[in-house]
């Protein structure tokens, strides 16, 4: 699954950046003329896909009102996916009106189906205080929970309010640890704008770091990701 990315934030370990994002395009996705009977008889994945294709302008001329008038109907039958990029759409403006309410609840009603990349939204959303009051804690818990799942982004997120300290007591090894998983995970994306960004930022926060700190931080990481492979390979 591709990611699109709609925000980013400037903030230390030089360049920091508070990731949120929409699920893209696949390679496997069915063509436009294919989606567009199904869409119109409810068919609530054809319907999400064919706002996706709208999204990213891929058979048809790009166009958010369209993909936002796609997403809706699939995200009123409950599409965690439709949901999420409805979500991205209401946050950024993008062919609706700007409404960080309306995101927030759309993010919200993925998030709770277990869709990590809508975890990691609304996570962003209460991190800024967008549509709710800031929240570093209840932030940190959307985020932990998309990070259980192998969501880089998130990870990041997580990193950096432990490099800050918010919502967290400030531990800089545990913020290494995040921040090195993401690393981990993005080795083989093709999202080149969330792996560069978090190796910049891991090289960065190692300047604070003594060698026994950086140690541990490499050992912890080490120790979730052999517990993240144990349980998916039960599963």
């Amino acid at each position: 699954m591709n990611i699109k990315h709609r925000f980013f934030e400037l903030g230390c370990f030089c360049c920091l950046v508070l990731f949120t994002g929409c699920a893209g395009i696949s390679s496997k996705q069915p063509g436009v003329n294919e989606l567009q009977p199904r869409a119109a008889k409810g068919d609530a994945v054809a319907q999400r896909l064919l706002g996706v294709a709208y999204d990213f302008g891929e058979g048809v001329e790009q166009s958010y009102v369209e993909a936002a008038r796609w997403y809706w109907p699939a995200a009123n039958q409950g599409d965690a996916i439709a949901q999420n990029n409805l979500g991205s759409l209401y946050e950024h403006g993008l062919g609706v009106t700007e409404d960080y309410f309306e995101a927030r609840a759309l993010y919200q009603k993925s998030a709770d189906q277990g869709f990590a990349m809508a975890q990691n939204s609304l996570g962003h959303m209460y991190d800024a205080g967008l549509g709710v009051n800031t929240d570093y804690v209840e932030a940190n818990k959307w985020y932990l929970r998309a990070a259980d799942q192998g969501d880089p982004q998130a990870m990041f997120n997580l990193g950096k309010n432990y490099g800050f300290g918010r919502g967290v007591t400030k531990d800089l090894v545990q913020a290494y640890m995040w921040l090195d998983l993401g690393r981990f995970f993005t080795q083989r994306s093709s999202d080149m704008k969330t792996k560069w960004t978090i190796r910049r930022a891991l090289d960065d926060l190692q300047v604070y770091m003594t060698p026994d700190e950086i140690k541990e931080g490499k050992r912890l990481s080490k120790a979730w990701y052999d517990d993240y492979l144990a349980k998916h390979k039960s599963t």
